[in-house]
């Protein structure tokens, strides 16, 4: 019963949508829903941190570098805001799609600590 009232809620307000909140609706129907990929974002990036402030490795998988490279595209602008990203940072040509996901938040992928 609550399945097909939020079934029923997402179609009504679909209908009222504008064309990016209907792709979202239709992606979180899709079981691709962005929420899914931004309650990983943080483990994701800051595992990435950590790690590498500790000295340890930590590979970002290809498929998880893909999925959420695809989620920072709905940011837009804003990924660059005060406190989300930091400005690009430039990768070489032959980067993995991991390496490219962390120069594009504002990570060095080489950075190593001291």
């Amino acid at each position: 019963m609550a399945r097909a009232r939020r079934r029923d809620g997402r179609r009504a307000l679909g209908r009222r949508a504008g064309p990016h909140l209907r792709r979202v609706l239709r992606a979180h129907d899709d079981r691709r829903h962005p929420a899914r990929l931004s309650s990983t974002w943080d483990l994701l990036v800051h595992g990435w941190d950590v790690a590498r402030a500790t000295g340890q490795a930590y590979d970002i998988s290809d498929a998880d570098a893909v999925a959420h490279d695809a989620t920072a595209d709905g940011w837009g602008d804003a990924l660059y805001a005060e406190g989300i990203c930091g400005a690009a940072v430039a990768v070489p040509d032959g980067a993995s799609p991991g390496e490219r996901l962390l120069g594009r938040l504002g990570r060095d992928p080489g950075w190593t600590a001291a």
